[in-house]
């Protein structure tokens, strides 16, 4: 797909088709772009029939012919001026832009009014990066379809928002190419993606981008001791992979912030089995890997000047004679000893080494955490929003400013520490599980445990980072969410002095 920036006066609308944004309750004029007047007085005259009420999110197409040539026209609500946002907004263009796609192959034209409250500039790239990413299919093991022409698509910005017109659109296509990478990984079907070929793509985005990768196996793992992550493994044919990677962008800087992303490319749940329908989108339980290996190649090449380890502890969890079985204690990294109260309860076990290791080994100041853990953050929050487990309200604060600019949504649930009785265990130091009630809070809690006196902020993206059903921003399947926002969280702390 071609996206162009033009000016007001490139505008050319016969024999092609334009999208303009309406709020409710108000003529549309666009004096500043040269649109002849009757077609604007047909947009009008459907306003005034109640035809079109620019809703949010409503379209209403027509066309009209001058000079012997067809104008068409879409409509786009945008509903209440006051009450317009950046994601609604950015969803509405998306949505009439695969729309038009739809109606006609020529040059589709966007007119991009100002929002309220938001900056034109970041409307423009979000735009741009939106209907880029809204392109995305995961068809590589599908016969290929003949190829169908695309459409030029061409945002008219105002006079004044052309300096960094070229700047924006490689930054939208750098941002939306990564995460589509996200997404790539967390698509591949498990046995196409086992810890191994995780860390050979680990390894290859580090070549690529310019970051350090380091990848240990099974006996360094052993000698580590880290007995937590070995018991989830050790069930699978497949060995587990302990990925390290490093991007080192401000040398002269001691202070190395630590991102860990679970990495089970595959559970089945174990001796705890999960049933066949839960276990079909389960290649997605790496999905916190892939987000992390996503922003990092970000942050690489947009060359930020920060110190980030990225920590994380891949393998599957499968059924074995030798698999870990319900009942058993084992004992972590840090020598805190586990009763198995349940099997699939395994992601956590993972990443209590994982963040282990970030501190004792990597000598990180801070963690985010991401994993897709738990189904009840889904029963909580639904599809589109990560769950935060922290008792450091600052790194959720921060995480929160980020989101707002990169359409990630995030929400803090109450790090509630009379909840930790709940993982009691009568035999061991803690049990890897919590019961029924509250297991998105039992969960953060569990793994927060394990950073001791490091800051660290959980996100259970089990929702965010895999979608059921398409929606204009997010495909179906892996999403990519919360590439973004990491690193739009890094920037965002340069620009503050705060790193």
């Amino acid at each position: 797909m071609k996206i162009e920036l033009i000016k007001n006066s490139e505008l050319e609308l016969k024999e092609n088709l334009i999208i303009l944004p309406c709020f409710e309750k108000e003529d549309i004029s666009f004096n500043k772009l040269d649109i002849p007047p009757q077609v604007l007085d047909i947009a009008n005259s459907s306003i005034k029939e109640e035809k079109f009420k620019a809703s949010k999110g409503e379209l209403y197409y027509y066309n009209t012919v001058l000079e012997g040539k067809i104008i068409n026209v879409l409509l786009l609500g945008m509903g209440k001026k006051a009450e317009a946002n950046l994601k609604d907004a950015v969803k509405g263009l998306v949505s009439a832009t695969k729309y038009a796609s739809k109606l006609y192959q020529g040059a589709i034209y966007i007119a991009l009014r100002p929002l309220e409250r938001t900056s034109y500039e970041l409307f423009a790239k979000s735009v741009i990066r939106s209907i880029i990413l809204s392109k995305y299919k995961f068809d590589k093991y599908k016969k290929s379809d003949d190829a169908k022409n695309e459409p030029i698509i061409k945002i008219v910005l105002k006079e004044n928002c052309l300096n960094n017109a070229d700047t924006l659109i490689e930054d939208a296509k750098i941002e939306a190419e990564c995460v589509n990478y996200t997404r790539d990984l967390i698509n591949e079907p498990a046995n196409h993606m086992t810890p191994e070929i995780l860390s050979q793509k680990a390894r290859e985005s580090a070549e690529k981008y310019g970051y350090e990768a380091e990848i240990f196996d099974e006996k360094y793992i052993e000698k580590m001791k880290m007995g937590a992550f070995l018991s989830v493994a050790k069930g699978s044919a497949n060995p587990p992979r302990l990925i390290v990677l490093r991007y080192k962008g401000n040398p002269s800087d001691e202070k190395i912030y630590g991102l860990v992303g679970k990495g089970l490319c595959y559970d089945s749940g174990g001796y705890s089995i999960k049933p066949t329908s839960s276990m079909l989108d389960m290649k997605s339980d790496m999905g916190g890997s892939a987000t992390v290996i996503g922003a990092l190649n970000l942050i690489a090449q947009k060359k930020l000047k920060v110190n980030i380890t990225a920590v994380i502890a891949s393998c599957e969890n499968m059924i074995a004679g030798n698999a870990y079985k319900p009942g058993d204690i084992i004992c972590s990294m840090d020598k805190t000893h586990i009763e198995i109260g349940n099997t699939d309860a395994e992601g956590r076990l993972t990443l209590a080494d994982a963040i282990t290791y970030s501190i004792q080994e990597e000598k990180v100041s801070q963690i985010i955490e991401l994993s897709t853990l738990t189904g009840a953050v889904l029963v909580a929050l639904g599809e589109e929003i990560t769950g935060a487990i922290t008792k450091y309200d600052y790194l959720y604060d921060d995480l929160k400013k980020a989101s707002k600019e990169t359409l990630d949504e995030v929400w803090q649930l109450p790090y509630y520490e009379d909840y930790r009785k709940l993982l009691d265990s009568d035999f061991a130091d803690i049990n890897n599980t919590g019961g029924r009630y509250a297991g998105s809070i039992t969960a953060g809690l569990f793994v927060t445990k394990f950073a001791k006196e490091t800051p660290i902020i959980h996100l259970d993206i089990a929702g965010s980072a895999w979608g059921e059903k398409e929606t204009p921003i997010r495909p179906k399947g892996g999403t990519g969410a919360n590439v973004l926002m990491l690193y739009k969280y890094f920037e965002n702390k340069i620009k503050d002095n705060n790193i």
